[in-house]
């Protein structure tokens, strides 16, 4: 390895590392893998439709995709099922289970498939009454949940609250049920809405400090369903920065909620959009798709072997934005080889022409004599070698993305 230089360890505490987050061992880099997500909404008519219903056959039908494509030798390795997977009753010792119907071999037995081809079991909770689709919440019973979760020896547990109302409730909700899976003494992946259903409560914005020292993974904004959703992710991101900046990072990743890579919302630019945007702040990526119908130009993406080290890179930086040129936004992110970085330049215009840009090295704050090899990520196109005083140009499409590796030498 060479020797550090000034200008790197500069470049590395101007971006800042993380003091404040959840230390359990867990969570050290973004999640990988696949959920029911906006693809699969809390469809449970598996007469009429056995192949798309929340079910264990689905379940078993991606783990089966996953282990015999190319995606779990990526990386990809976290199944995480939503909202709508129990019983509408729990058992005769008030325990949760899943629906006897959809899952007749019981989530512990699934968990048990999975973990035998290298995956992992995610489920959804809820930390009030009920869940948003009605099914059975958890309120004055977390310690029961989490003890069951623990039993079927689950790996990620998503917790929402759609069923508290209280923003009181809420602030205190989340930190017990953590409380509770901790106590069990198995290692489980607390991912938190905490934020986002503050927001969406009118409770106002989180207390950062505490989510972070509470949740692996917090999440901050709607799944994306349409472009204007997704320019609109970028600019509330780099709003609300001020807000977390100082409790991001390993241990405990925002989470933007879904990949819709894949599917019928978004175009093949706004698929390298989302993707890019989710690797450069470290989100984790979590594709809602049709594993069976994945068309092959969304697959190419979603196993871009650079994209991914971008995403999981083990410095565990957030990346944040550097420069706006009009309507391109372009954000810088440390990772490894020492002394290199990414860059994503994402375009907010949704129509018209292809924006052109052009910005000179050390406006990133990159500064000193290194130089880099610049290669663009999804196209593989090398573009050079450049150095801190030197111009960067290049044309962006509308809504579209580049996604660049700037490698020091």
């Amino acid at each position: 390895m060479k020797p550090v230089t000034i200008s790197t360890l500069l470049f590395f505490c101007k971006m800042f590392y993380p003091v404040s987050t959840l230390d359990n061992g867990i969570g050290n880099s973004p999640l990988l893998g696949w959920t029911t997500g906006e693809r699969y909404p809390c469809l449970t008519d598996c007469i009429n439709y056995p192949d798309d219903c929340i079910s264990e056959h689905l379940i078993r039908t991606v783990a089966d995709m996953l282990t015999l494509s190319s995606f779990q030798e990526a990386g990809y390795q976290h199944i995480i099922i939503g909202d709508c997977w129990m019983d509408k009753m729990r058992d005769e010792r008030d325990r949760l289970r899943a629906d006897r119907n959809r899952f007749p071999s019981g989530m512990a037995n699934l968990s048990s498939y999975l973990h035998g081809k290298n995956l992992k079991l995610g489920l959804y909770m809820d930390l009030g009454a009920k869940t948003c689709g009605g099914f059975p919440g958890s309120l004055n019973r977390y310690d029961l949940d989490a003890e069951t979760l623990a039993s079927w020896k689950v790996d990620v547990v998503v917790a929402g609250a759609c069923g508290l109302t209280s923003y009181i409730d809420i602030n205190k909700a989340y930190p017990d049920f953590g409380s509770q899976l901790n106590r069990t003494g198995v290692q489980m992946t607390y991912v938190c809405e905490w934020p986002f259903i503050l927001n969406k409560k009118g409770g106002g914005q989180a207390n950062y400090t505490a989510v972070a020292k509470t949740c692996n993974y917090f999440r901050i904004s709607d799944p994306v369903k349409t472009t204007e959703l997704l320019t609109q992710t970028v600019q509330n991101y780099n709003g609300y920065w001020y807000l977390y900046k100082d409790v991001v990072g390993p241990g405990s990743y925002i989470d933007l909620d879904q990949l819709v890579v894949g599917t019928s919302s978004l175009s093949h630019d706004q698929e390298k959009f989302q993707l890019s945007f989710w690797a450069i702040v470290s989100s984790p990526l979590l594709v809602s798709c049709d594993m069976t119908q994945l068309n092959s130009r969304s697959k190419r993406l979603l196993l871009n072997e650079k994209v991914i080290r971008i995403n999981q890179d083990s410095l565990g930086f957030v990346g944040r934005q550097k420069l706006s040129k009009e309507l391109v936004t372009i954000w810088t992110k440390p990772i490894l080889p020492e002394g290199s970085f990414a860059v994503a330049l994402l375009n907010t215009n949704i129509a018209g022409l292809p924006s052109q840009t052009s910005f000179q090295l050390s406006s990133l704050d990159i500064s000193g004599s290194a130089r880099y090899n610049v290669t663009e990520v999804f196209s593989g196109d090398y573009h050079g070698v450049f150095k801190p005083w030197h111009y960067f140009n290049c044309e962006v499409e509308p809504s579209g993305a580049l996604l660049f590796q700037f490698i020091a030498f």
